[in-house]
């Protein structure tokens, strides 16, 4: 092959490689188009928004509800047994329904609502049920560590009564109306504020270290398996 010949088929070969490279790059950058915002913030669920996200951890605190109810079933035929899943479910309570998602919804999601004067309100009765939750967890911990069956099934019995309306009013007329108050970048930034406060508040184990906790107590109480809870 001729030195001219030669060179014809390195420039060939050159502008293939750069052809090809421009493809790679821009079906890199359509890919990470298509992504959803979620994922490559790096957000927890990927697509998931942040009120998604209050909602999930709603799911969290019903299966906690469940747990306190088939504990408080066992506590009134006398299984002693059953106060030590309690007072675990409890510390769950505490720690992640009221030291985390009740935190955000109290710093985040409630006063933005004051401050544009809308669902008031509803946001304040949320302020004043999330104060009565806590003092309810109080006397269920103590009538756990008390060992005293009655005032742990009369808290906990308050306890669920409030919290199955108070989730259920947050997730069909609260959580709806606040996403609507967000475009979608500041949804991604709120869900990137939500994933720091996780990692500052639940630690490394986050919202899964909380989850599997309560499905660990639901293996003591045998109500682990969803069809368990089919009517026959």
């Amino acid at each position: 092959m001729s030195r001219r010949s030669d060179y014809i088929h390195r420039m060939d070969q050159r502008g293939a490689d750069r052809r090809r490279l421009l493809a790679g790059v821009a079906t890199g950058a359509a890919v990470w188009a298509a992504a959803p915002t979620g994922a490559r913030a790096g957000e927890r669920g990927g697509d998931i928004s942040p009120t998604e996200d209050l909602m999930r951890e709603h799911g969290v605190l019903r299966r906690i509800l469940s747990v306190y109810d088939e504990a408080g079933r066992r506590l009134a035929t006398g299984e002693a047994t059953a106060l030590a899943v309690v007072a675990g479910a409890a510390a769950i309570v505490r720690r992640f329904v009221e030291g985390y998602h009740e935190k955000l919804e109290e710093q985040f999601v409630l006063p933005k609502l004051e401050r544009a004067g809308k669902l008031v309100q509803l946001a304040q009765i949320i302020r004043v049920q999330h104060a009565a939750g806590r003092r309810l967890t109080d006397r269920i911990l103590a009538g756990a560590k008390a060992k005293d069956r009655r005032a742990v099934v009369t808290a906990m019995q308050s306890f669920a009564r409030m919290y199955a309306a108070h989730a259920a009013w947050e997730d069909t007329e609260l959580f709806p109306f606040y996403r609507g108050m967000f475009s979608e970048a500041e949804l991604d930034k709120l869900g990137e504020q939500f994933e720091e406060q996780e990692h500052k508040l639940l630690g490394r184990g986050g919202f899964d270290g909380s989850l599997r906790e309560v499905g660990d107590l639901e293996k003591t109480l045998g109500i682990h398996d969803l069809a368990k809870f089919t009517p026959t």
